[in-house]
C-alpha cells in the first residue's frame, strides 16, 4: 500500500470521526445545558408554588385555626387555586400529590384522584424531600422538580414536557447534521489535496533511494519547500554526495588493505568458530607452505598442521571461544607441500561478534628460521656454560695443586731453611753478636713467610671445609677478613655441611669469598650481613653490604659479560651458581650498597641431618 493511501486511511477517518464526534458533543452539551436551565427554571416556579402554599398554612397558624378541618380544607382549596395560576412555559404546570400517591390537584381535572403509587418515579419522591425527576406519565415524557410540604403532607411538583424543553435543540439537530456532512466533504477534499502535495516529494525520495540502492549515487532531488520534506530532500542530496565520497574512500581503502594482505609475509586467515574451517586465506600461504589458498577454503585449518599440533590447536580454539575479543598466541608445527616441518607463531582473536567478520582471525608468522637460530644459540650457550664450568673446575684443580705444592714444597723448604739458620746461629761464637741478631731476624722473617704460605695455601684450597665443614670455613673467612680490614659482620648461618657435597660446598665458599672480597676492597663497606637458611628443597644464601654500590646492568644476562672497566668477579659468581643448578640475583645502586642472593638445590643423595643455628 502506498503512503498516499495510508495517509488518507489514517487522517480522513480520524478527521471525519472527530467532526461527527464534535457535532454530537455539541448536541449533547446543548441538551445538558438546556436540561440544567430547565431544572433551575422549574425550581424557581416550584419555589413560588411552595411559597404560596406556605402563606395559606401560616394564615391558619396566625389565627390558631389549624385544628379546624373546614378552615384547613378551605385554605388548601385556595392554595390549589393559586397554584393553577403559576405559569411554566406554554404547557408546564404545577400539581400536588399526597404521601399515598393520590393526585390531590392537577390542572387536568381528569387526573385528579389518580393513583400513581406504583410508578417508580413516585418512589423517588417518597425517599427524597426534594429534587428532580425525569418520568413518563400517560405517554408523555416530563421533567419535574418536587418538594415535600410537611405541614399538610403534600408533595408539590413543578413539571414541563421534555418536548417543550428540548424543542430548540431538536429543531437545530438537523442543521448540525447537515453542517457536519458538508464540513466532512470539504475537509476530505482538503486532506486529499494536501496529502497528494505531501506525497509527491516522498515519491521522489523513494525513487531516489531505490537508485542509490542500485549503486547510482549521481542523483539530485529538487527541493521545492523549506519544511521537513524539503529538509529531508536536502539531507538526501547531502547523503548522496557523502556516499559518493565514502564509496571512493572505501574502494581506495579496500585496494590498500587488499595490497597489504596479499603482499604480507605473514599468513592471515579467517576461520569459522565451528571446527575452525577456513573462510579466507591470504596468498602468503603459497610462500609459507606451498599450497594454493582457494582449494583449502571450507576445510579445517588443522589439516595443514603436523599430527602432534592438532589437539593443541583444538584447545587453542576452545580458549578463544570462551574469551571473545582476547588475543592468544601459540606456536604450532605445520607440514609444507614437501612434508617439511615449519614452525608458525599464531596470534588468534575471536571476532565472531563483529559484523562483517564473524569468525576467528589468525595472524601467523614463520618462526622456523628463528627457532633454528634459537636452538643453535641455546646449544652454543650450553657449550659455553660447560666450558665455563670446566674452566672453573680446572681452576679449582690448579688451586689444589698449587696449594699442595706450596704446603709440601715451599712450606717444607722454608722449614728446612729455618732449621739451618737456627743451626747456623748455634754454631756462631758468642762474640758474633751482630751475626746472631741477623740470624734471629732471618728466623722471624722465615716464620712470617711460613705463615703467609700457610694462609695462601688455605686461600687456594680451604682445607677447613674438608676438616670442619662449610659453616666453619665461612666463619674462618670472616675472621681472616676482620684481621686485615676494619669491618663489622652480622652472621646468621645454619650448619649446612651435610646438605651439600664437598664440591658444592667449595663452590658456595668461592661465591662468598668473591663477594666479601669485592665488598671490602672495592665497595669500601663497613658492615657485612651474611645469612643462610634451609628449606625442604633449597638452600638460600644472602650477602649484603653498606658499600658504595654501583650501576646495575639493565639485563641479568649482562652480569655475565666482561668488558672495559668490568672485572670477572660477577660473571664467575654467576657461573658457579649455575654449576650448582641454582639461581643468582643482584640488587645494587650507587650509594645504596649491594645485596647478592643465590639459591642452590639440596643434594638429595646425601643425608642432610639436623640443622643447627650458628651465629657469630
Amino acid at each position: 500500500m502506498k503512503i498516499f493511501h495510508k495517509l488518507l486511511g489514517i487522517t480522513l477517518p480520524a478527521v471525519l470521526i472527530a467532526l461527527f464526534m464534535g457535532s454530537w458533543l455539541t448536541y449533547y452539551l446543548s441538551s445538558q445545558a438546556l436540561n440544567l436551565i430547565a431544572e433551575r427554571w422549574l425550581d424557581t416556579r416550584l419555589s413560588e408554588a411552595v411559597a404560596q402554599v406556605a402563606e395559606h398554612e401560616q394564615f391558619l397558624r396566625l389565627y390558631n385555626i389549624t385544628n379546624i378541618a373546614a378552615g384547613t380544607k378551605k385554605a388548601q382549596l385556595d392554595a390549589a387555586g393559586e397554584l393553577a395560576s403559576v405559569q411554566i412555559g406554554t404547557r408546564g404546570y404545577v400539581y400536588v400529590l399526597d404521601m399515598t400517591g393520590r393526585v390531590l390537584f392537577h390542572p387536568d381535572n381528569q387526573r385528579v384522584g389518580a393513583d400513581i403509587r406504583g410508578e417508580g418515579w413516585f418512589l423517588r419522591m417518597l425517599t427524597h424531600p426534594e429534587g428532580s425527576v425525569s418520568y413518563r406519565w400517560q405517554d408523555e415524557e416530563l421533567l419535574g422538580m418536587f418538594s415535600y410540604f410537611e405541614p399538610w403532607g403534600w408533595i408539590v411538583v413543578a413539571t414541563a414536557p421534555l418536548s417543550e424543553i428540548y424543542g430548540p435543540v431538536i429543531h437545530a439537530r438537523k442543521y448540525i447534521l447537515a453542517l457536519a456532512v458538508l464540513g466532512g466533504l470539504g475537509i476530505s477534499m482538503l486532506i486529499i489535496l494536501l496529502t497528494r502535495r505531501l506525497v509527491i516529494p516522498l515519491d521522489r525520495l523513494v525513487d531516489g533511494t531505490r537508485k542509490v540502492g542500485r549503486g547510482d549515487l549521481d542523483i539530485h532531488l529538487p527541493v521545492t519547500s523549506n519544511d521537513e520534506i524539503g529538509q529531508l530532500s536536502k539531507a538526501f542530496n547531502l547523503m548522496s554526495r557523502d556516499l559518493q565520497k565514502s564509496l571512493g574512500a572505501l574502494r581506495q581503502s579496500e585496494q590498500y588493505f587488499r595490497a597489504l594482505t596479499e603482499n604480507s609475509t605473514d599468513l592471515i586467515a579467517l576461520l569459522s568458530l565451528n571446527e575452525g574451517r577456513i573462510n579466507y586465506l591470504s596468498p602468503s600461504i603459497t610462500r609459507l607452505l606451498g599450497f594454493r589458498a582457494s582449494p583449502l577454503k571450507g576445510s579445517p585449518f588443522s589439516r595443514l598442521m603436523a599430527e602432534g599440533s592438532r589437539d593443541a590447536f583444538t584447545a587453542f580454539l576452545a580458549h578463544l571461544d570462551k574469551n571473545p575479543g582476547a588475543v592468544l598466541t601459540r606456536e604450532f608445527s605445520f607440514l609444507n607441500r614437501d612434508k617439511e616441518t615449519r614452525i608458525l607463531e599464531i596470534s588468534g582473536r575471536n571476532l565472531t561478534g563483529v559484523p562483517g567478520v564473524g569468525g576467528i582471525v589468525l595472524n601467523s608468522r614463520d618462526m622456523t628460521t628463528r627457532k633454528r637460530i634459537e636452538d643453535e644459540l641455546k646449544a652454543s650457550e650450553f657449550r659455553l656454560h660447560q666450558l665455563s664450568s670446566r674452566l672453573i673446575s680446572a681452576q679449582e684443580d690448579e688451586r689444589k695443586r698449587l696449594s699442595v705444592e706450596l704446603h709440601d714444597e715451599v712450606g717444607q723448604s722454608l722449614a728446612v731453611l729455618k732449621l739451618k739458620v737456627i743451626l747456623l746461629e748455634e754454631g756462631l761464637d758468642d762474640t758474633a753478636v751482630e751475626a746472631r741478631q741477623e740470624c734471629e731476624s732471618m728466623v722471624d722473617y722465615i716464620d712470617q713467610m711460613i705463615e703467609n704460605v700457610r694462609r695462601l695455601s688455605k686461600d687456594l684450597t680451604p682445607s677447613t671445609i674438608e676438616d670442619l665443614g662449610l659453616s666453619a670455613a665461612l666463619m674462618w673467612l670472616i675472621d681472616t677478613i676482620k684481621k686485615h680490614y676494619a669491618i663489622d659482620a652480622d652472621i646468621r648461618l645454619d650448619t649446612l655441611d651435610e646438605s651439600l657435597s664437598l664440591d658444592s660446598q667449595i663452590l658456595v665458599y668461592r661465591i662468598f669469598q668473591e663477594a666479601i672480597s669485592n665488598a671490602v676492597r672495592h665497595a669500601g663497606a663497613a658492615t657485612l650481613t651474611l645469612a643462610a637458611s634451609h628449606t625442604d628443597d633449597w638452600l638460600s644464601f644472602s650477602i649484603a653490604d653498606d658499600g658504595c654500590g654501583f650501576s646495575r646492568p639493565d639485563r641479568d644476562a649482562d652480569l655475565e659479560s666482561s668488558g672495559p672497566g668490568r672485572g670477572l668477579g660477577l660473571p664467575t659468581m654467576q657461573a658457579r651458581a649455575r654449576m650448582l643448578n641454582g639461581t643468582f640475583r643482584l640488587e645494587t645502586a650507587p650509594g645504596k650498597g649491594t645485596v647478592l642472593q643465590f639459591q642452590v638445590p639440596l643434594d638429595k643423595n646425601r643425608d642432610h641431618g639436623q640443622i643447627h643455628p650458628h651465629t657469630g
